[in-house]
């Protein structure tokens, strides 16, 4: 059973791979169906936690098959729309007018395309109102499962919302923080989930009520969940508040009545620090928390790397923006016509228009 267990494991993350490496929308779309199997397993009798765990597993599948229809269906479209732009010959010596013509004739095709899509993915990311299935998962699933789901999920909506706006916001910086708090959020909320699994692996569970002072019995792990939290939150010094001032600043530049709504994500705080006060400082009420062994030496390890990642990237955030800068103007090509990205000047970190 633990020979299958790792064959699993390898299997969800060979896909995982495959659905960030694929360079066809077929393959791309046929990979991503491949991580449901092992999810599947990992969530249902085999190693599921809790006694929702079957129809965690049944809830996440559905919710993944549903959201892959529309998805399929905006392929088809796109294969078929393709298709017919190759049979149109238009003069090369007009580029502009090439692009004007196709934008066009491809309206109507494009804008079922893209809510299809955002349909799709809206359902996998997922987006509210479809976005029930994921903490039921998370609840159900291992701890190893747990992290690497959620971490390739948009689970704190607060993000979610802002790498939205970031990406709507049409500009550098907007584009920018998207990519750096996609990256952020894989780092941070991956972390939490390993914290949560070694609780739960130490006392049990995570609920509040279980737990009581748990900074005075564990120190080292406390001092790593708050390094996470603070980032998750985007105290300065973590890497989170670069890319949460590049989304606000993208925001106010494309839509400054959207954009004075987005600093409103930092109410996330106070669920946070809410639950950080009733687990880590509350006066313990269990037994079994006084007993409750502290971080071992290869837990520490592991935790070591991602803490240092946040406090480094928080600051030294060019060393990460630099990199995705070249991502950032490929995508912004494709998203804004032609003649409007001959006026955008890239310097460092900003872009003018």
């Amino acid at each position: 059973m633990q020979q299958f267990h790792f064959a699993l494991l390898l299997a969800l993350e060979g896909a995982t791979i495959d659905v960030f490496s694929a360079l066809d929308m077929i393959l791309f779309f046929l990979f991503w169906e491949l991580t449901l199997p092992p999810i599947f397993f990992f969530l249902s009798g085999l190693w599921g936690i809790g006694p929702k765990r079957r129809s965690a597993a049944m809830m996440y599948t559905l919710f993944m098959l549903f959201g892959g229809v529309p998805l399929l269906f905006a392929i088809i479209l796109l294969a078929i729309n393709h298709a017919v732009d190759m049979n149109v010959v238009i003069p090369q010596t007009y580029p502009s007018a090439c692009w004007y013509c196709r934008k066009r004739s491809c309206r109507i095709t494009s804008n079922s395309d893209f809510l299809l899509l955002l349909f799709g993915f809206a359902v996998k990311a997922p987006i509210i109102p479809f976005h029930t299935w994921l903490p039921t998962a998370a609840l159900a699933g291992p701890t190893q499962i747990t992290a690497l789901l959620v971490g390739l999920k948009l689970v704190q909506y607060q993000s979610c919302g802002l790498v939205i706006i970031g990406i709507a916001s049409l500009n550098m910086q907007g584009i920018q923080g998207a990519i750096f708090q996609l990256f952020n959020f894989t780092l941070v909320a991956s972390s939490l989930m390993l914290v949560a699994g070694f609780i739960q692996h130490r006392l049990g569970s995570t609920e509040a009520i279980h737990l009581g002072c748990l900074a005075k019995v564990m120190p080292r792990l406390t001092s790593f969940y708050f390094i996470f939290v603070l980032a998750s939150i985007g105290i300065p010094g973590t890497n989170a508040l670069p890319a949460k001032l590049l989304l606000i600043m993208g925001a106010l530049t494309a839509h400054p009545s959207l954009g004075i709504t987005a600093p409103a994500g930092v109410l996330s705080a106070a669920y946070m620090l809410s639950f950080t006060r009733r687990a880590f400082f509350v006066r313990i009420i269990q037994s079994a928390v006084n007993q409750a062994q502290d971080l071992r030496p290869r837990e520490l390890a592991l935790l070591c790397v991602p803490a240092l990642l946040i406090l480094v990237f928080g600051f030294f955030p060019n060393n990460v923006l630099k990199l995705n800068q070249k991502t950032a103007a490929a995508g912004l090509f494709r998203l804004v016509d032609q003649p409007a990205l001959e006026s955008i000047k890239i310097e460092g970190l900003t872009a003018r228009s």
